[in-house]
């Protein structure tokens, strides 16, 4: 396996720590669905479910270097990226007509770990970043 290859396994499975522990600590898993519509959880089981199944065929393709599973692995990827923009996007502050005028407190259950989104959003980026450079140098590939 390639040192570049192995870094973007390690990456993408750091950013899916950290995508675990923002999902723990805004509270997806612990209190569900309640209070959420359904196009939120919609779009927070896609882009779990996409990255997921992207970190197994990027796995699957850095233990192989089968060429489909490093382009499935990307397919998923491009998804995930998709969907946690779109997410970044819907739930961010704002002043337009689904914005929401109230400001939740920590002690009424609405905190939103802002810095671990962040780092998992930084982490990401370098996901695709190494994945791309992967794919367009033709690391591993034989």
């Amino acid at each position: 396996m390639e040192a570049l290859t192995l870094a973007s396994v390690v990456v993408w499975s750091v950013t899916a720590a950290f995508g675990l522990t923002l999902l723990i600590r805004a509270g997806a898993i612990s209190r569900g669905p309640r209070g959420r519509s359904k196009r939120r959880r919609v779009l927070l089981a896609i882009h779990v479910t996409a990255a997921a199944g992207g970190l197994l065929a990027w796995t699957w393709y850095a233990v192989t270097g089968l060429w489909a599973t490093a382009i499935a692995g990307l397919v998923f990827l491009v998804v995930a990226a998709a969907h946690g923009l779109l997410m970044v996007a819907r739930w961010s502050p704002g002043h337009g007509r689904h914005a929401n005028a109230e400001r939740p407190s920590r002690s009424a259950g609405g905190y939103f770990p802002v810095h671990t989104a962040t780092v998992h959003a930084m982490a990401a980026a370098s996901t695709v970043t190494l994945v791309l450079v992967v794919i367009l140098t033709g690391h591993g590939w034989s």
